[in-house]
């Protein structure tokens, strides 16, 4: 198993798999935003070494005394042909051409509305669904804040008097919604482009488009300026496409500018081209213990059992090991879930009680080895935070801990357990993920723990 790389900010735990990149790479840390490179830089690339320098060819003998014909001036080089410089550099001139039209074409393609000014209408934009009135005057494009942002963000306003954007952004997930945790990354990310010492507040009872919004409104420095920015921020799912929407203005001008906003706002309309749209189900793949029956059913596609990992290098008792990988825009690395199943010898009459005991008890003595770090168990009783999970029958007892590694924050995790008495073994689900990553992981995790079942 690879070993992790600590993130270079002191004050920051986040671990890294460096096998995931080649070394030289250029990283951002997900966790506080450091850039820095993995190893040693590639060395740069040079041209090839011209080709060493012939011996001059042998002389020739000298002729007979009596033929020696009259002497002749030396050659003279011949210097490259005007023609074929002039072909090479016309060459060149052309290749160049082709690539930059190519580019260009491509940009076209991924951002078809035009820009301008106050008069330039997106109207109908069937390849988003949507239907858009632009602003009059005070309002303006601003390509500058929405090459700024990068895609998905299509379009992006500016006025002065006072100062103001707003930015649009859509995705087609295609066949399926796009998951509240995508919704939401798909709000931060470009806040903390913009914006240093970003706090954010949900917003309750959020609307757009007519569908319930994830929302906050947040304060922030502007990266560059310093200044104090205040804005809202809206994220809805629609018929397989998500659509975000960030505006901001100075802190002293929000009373003027959000009613602007929620008009601005009010212009996008969904289309009708999706009405009949049905994101279309998983398909449930299930995975068998090895020598011993039983299943865990993957209701999302995203459990695989990896050739690096066996169940005996986490537990003498281990039987089959799984993780999930799951890579987001803006990521260096995919967010990780594991899984391990134990079949354990029966002890006592309840087998959820003896697999949290057990799960706990190996937890402890991995984390609490290294002097002055406590590990404490909180549980968790409510529903599930982040995505839901496709649904799937529990034939199996969870149980859904917080372990907190006081001294040690990096370990924190998110801990589910399952169990079931099977013929004369206990066999234990247990499923975990970094703390931070809860709101991807958490019901899926509780899905396929909940699944646990007899079967070949």
């Amino acid at each position: 198993m690879s070993t992790a790389l600590k993130c270079p900010n002191p004050s920051c735990p986040y671990l890294f798999d460096p096998t995931q990149v080649p070394p030289g790479s250029l990283l951002t840390c997900p966790r506080c935003g450091m850039r820095f490179t993995l190893g040693p830089p590639p060395p740069p690339a040079y041209p090839s070494a011209y080709p060493p320098p012939q011996p001059p060819p042998a002389p020739l003998p000298p002729p007979e005394p009596a033929a020696q014909p009259a002497a002749r001036p030396a050659a003279r080089a011949v210097p490259p042909s005007p023609v074929s410089t002039g072909n090479t550099l016309l060459l060149v001139v052309v290749g160049v051409a082709m690539l930059m039209g190519v580019g260009l074409m491509v940009y076209f393609r991924i951002n078809p509305l035009r820009t301008g000014g106050p008069t330039a209408s997106p109207g109908e934009m069937r390849e988003r669904n949507l239907t858009f009135d632009p602003p009059g005057a005070p309002w303006v494009q601003d390509d500058d804040v929405r090459v700024k942002l990068g895609a998905p963000f299509f379009l992006a306003y500016r006025r002065e008097n006072p100062e103001a954007f707003m930015a649009f952004a859509a995705r087609d997930y295609d066949t399926r919604n796009p998951r509240p945790s995508e919704l939401r990354d798909g709000l931060l990310r470009p806040l903390n482009t913009l914006f240093d010492e970003l706090t954010t507040n949900k917003v309750e009872n959020g609307k757009w488009l007519g569908e319930p919004a994830v929302g906050f409104e947040f304060r922030g420095l502007g990266k560059k300026s310093g200044q104090t920015w205040v804005g809202e921020s809206h994220a809805v799912s629609a018929k397989g496409f998500a659509y975000w929407s960030i505006c901001w203005t100075g802190e002293g001008d929000s009373a003027a500018a959000f009613p602007e906003f929620d008009a601005v706002r009010g212009r996008f309309r969904l289309l009708t081209a999706r009405d009949k749209w049905t994101p279309k189900e998983g398909t449930t793949r299930p995975f068998g213990g090895h020598k011993y029956d039983f299943q865990v059913l993957d209701g999302e596609g995203i459990w695989n059992e990896p050739p690096d990992g066996k169940a005996e290098d986490f537990d003498p008792a281990g039987n089959l090991y799984l993780r999930a990988k799951e890579k987001r825009k803006g990521r260096d690395f995919p967010l990780e879930a594991e899984l391990l199943v134990l079949v354990l010898p029966p002890a006592g009459d309840d087998p959820l009680a003896q697999g949290v005991k057990h799960v706990q008890e190996a937890r402890r003595a991995e984390v609490e080895k290294t002097p002055g770090v406590k590990l404490v168990f909180t549980p968790r009783t409510g529903e599930p935070e982040g995505d839901p999970a496709n649904p799937i029958d529990e034939t199996a007892p969870v149980a859904r801990f917080e372990e907190k590694a006081v001294g040690a924050r990096g370990a924190n995790r998110l801990r589910v357990v399952s169990a079931r008495r099977m013929g004369e073994k206990v066999v234990v689900v247990t499923a975990w993920c970094a703390w931070e990553d809860r709101l991807v992981f958490e019901d899926r995790l509780k899905q396929i723990a909940g699944s646990l079942r007899e079967g070949p």
